[in-house]
Formats: structure tokens, sequence, C-alpha cells
């Protein structure tokens, strides 16, 4: 039993570590669909409040997540066994994410997204501290340069700084402590849970942030219809499942 155990394991992880270029393949697509999705949300951002983007944003990314959820094996994939965990990948995706789109109200999606580009920097030098990873001198030039060629662009001297150029770099850096994060709360917590309860917190934070000075406030009706949407979506999911099963 103990031989079969490692065996799958040992499966499992080969499985994983055999596909370099599906890996390559997705992370390219994810990367061109965020790019998509940035420059959609720097259009919005011009002319309307940066909650009420994220709110709809939010609501809209519940029905793909709703999918994951279902293959994922319903209701039960949302179980949390760490609050503290949960939390926290909230908190490191609500605070970057207004301050990403905040920032795409004032810089060019081309700057934003180079900056934002140190976020495997960051992972890189972290790693030692949140994963107990050990990182080369190789890598470690390998990261000075890549901070070097940031400060190209972000120029911290001179009539050309610009304070805002700051905010996509301190992005990078959450976003990079969150990706470590997970990747400890993949341990316990499932990644449809991480997900779900991270984009649930971030699209209530923007509903929330609506009446911060914003003339386009939600009335009783339109928030009475989200929240039918929202349930029957996630009823529909565990309906779906129990069927299935």
């Amino acid at each position: 039993m103990i031989l079969a155990m490692s065996d799958i394991q040992e499966n499992h992880v080969d499985a994983r570590e055999s596909r370099p270029f599906r890996g390559i393949f997705l992370t390219i697509l994810g990367i061109g669909c965020i790019t998509v999705n940035d420059a959609l949300m720097k259009l919005i951002v011009t002319d309307h409040p940066i909650g009420e983007a994220i709110f709809v944003r939010g609501l809209f990314a519940l029905v793909p997540i709703a999918f994951l959820i279902y293959r994922a094996g319903g209701i039960r994939s949302l179980r949390i066994h760490d609050t503290a965990v949960q939390l926290w990948c909230v908190l490191l995706l609500v605070g970057p994410l207004f301050l990403y789109i905040f920032s795409l109200r004032y810089l060019p999606l081309s700057i934003v997204t180079i900056i934002f580009f140190t976020n495997p920097l960051f992972v890189t030098m972290l790693a030692p501290w949140f994963l107990d990873e050990r990182v080369g001198w190789r890598r470690l030039l390998a990261v000075l340069a890549g901070f070097a060629g940031a400060s190209l662009v972000v120029k911290p001297v001179g009539d050309a700084f610009v304070w805002i150029m700051v905010v996509p770099l301190m992005v990078a850096l959450l976003s990079a402590v969150r990706e470590l994060v997970v990747r400890a709360a993949l341990a316990r917590e499932t990644s449809v849970s991480l997900l779900f309860y991270s984009s649930i917190a971030v699209m209530l934070t923007g509903l929330a942030t609506l009446r911060l000075g914003w003339d386009e406030v939600p009335d009783a009706w339109t928030l009475s219809g989200t929240g039918l949407i929202i349930a029957s979506g996630l009823y529909i999911v565990y309906r779906e499942r129990d069927t299935a099963a």
C-alpha cells in the first residue's frame, strides 16, 4: 500500500514536471488575456469610478469561476481550512488590484505593464524567506539587472520622475508576496477556494467604495438583483454537481 501511494505521488510529480511547453503556452495565453483586460480597464476608468469598474469586472468573473468550482467538486471545494491564510490572500489581492487600476488611470498601459514585470524578480528575491529556497549568485545578478532596468523606466531622480510610477512597483511587490503566500496556502486550501473568496472580496470592496465621492451608485433593485444572480449561480453549480455524482 505504501509503495502504491509512493508510485502515485511520484507519477503525479512527474506528470506536472514533464509538461514545460504546456505550462509556457498557458502562461503566455494568460498574460495575453491579462493585457487585454488591462487595456479595457484603462478605457473604462477614464470615465467611470474605479470601484464601479472593479465591481462589474468581478461580477462577470463569477461566471468562469462558477465553472471552475463545478469542475473542482462543487461547493465542497470551497471549504475553508485556514481562515488566516484566506484573509491574507484576500488582502493581498484587493489592495494591489485597486492600486494597479489606479495607476492605469494616470500612466500609459505600456509603462504600467513594463514596471509590473518586476513581479518575478520580487518572487525570486523573496523565495528564500517564504519558501526556504536557495537563490544562486547567477539568479541574484539577474534580479539586480532586472531592477536596474526598472529604475531606468521609473527614472527615480531628476525632473523626469513621476511619483505615480512607484505604484505599479508596489503592486509588483505585493503581488509577489501574494503568490508566495498562495503557494504555501495550497498545502491546505484548494486553488478554487482561494480564487473564489478573493474574487468575492474584490467585488464587494469595489461595491463598497462607490459612495466615496462617486455619482453612480446602484439602487436597492440593482443590489438585490446582483445578490440573486450570485446566489442562483452558486446553487446551480451545487445542484449540477450533485446530479453528476
